[in-house]
Parts: structure tokens; C-alpha cells; sequence
């Protein structure tokens, strides 16, 4: 990604995710979504509804390789 490379926050609508998005100046071209706290989430009922705000553009899902479902940036469930 090169000296222009910077981290930009993602927001989430819980506090048992951390998300970040990596790329160069204020495009971002990866979000990495992370569990935090996994047994309060357990406890909570798991993600339920909560979601990931992700940016304009359109998002492939790595886990679902090959698939690899596309979305559009917006609020996007964070579990299924």
C-alpha cells in the first residue's frame, strides 16, 4: 500500500467487534472485522442484529471463498 498507507476506524453497533479499514489516502480497500470479549458475547446471545458500517464500494466476504458474496458498503450484518 505504500507511504500513503493508513488505518480509518469502521464502526460497529456493538462493542464486541474492533474494525479497521487499511488503504492508501481516504480510500479504503480492506476491512478487518475482529470478536472481542467472545464469552460476554456468548453470554449476550451472540451478534444477533448488530452490523458493520462498511464503506462506500463493494465488499467480498473472504470466509465465503470461493464464493465470495458481494455486498455494497453499507450496514452489513455482522454474523450470519
Amino acid at each position: 500500500m505504500g507511504d500513503e498507507a493508513a488505518y480509518t476506524p469502521v464502526a460497529t453497533t456493538t462493542g464486541n467487534a474492533v474494525a479497521v479499514g487499511r488503504g492508501a489516502g481516504d480510500r479504503v480497500e480492506v476491512v478487518a472485522v475482529v470478536t472481542r470479549l467472545a464469552v460476554s458475547l456468548a453470554s449476550y446471545g451472540g451478534w444477533r442484529e448488530h452490523t458493520v458500517s462498511l464503506p462506500e464500494g463493494r465488499w467480498r466476504d473472504e470466509p465465503d471463498r470461493p464464493r465470495g458474496r458481494r455486498r455494497p458498503g453499507a450496514a452489513a450484518r455482522a454474523a450470519r
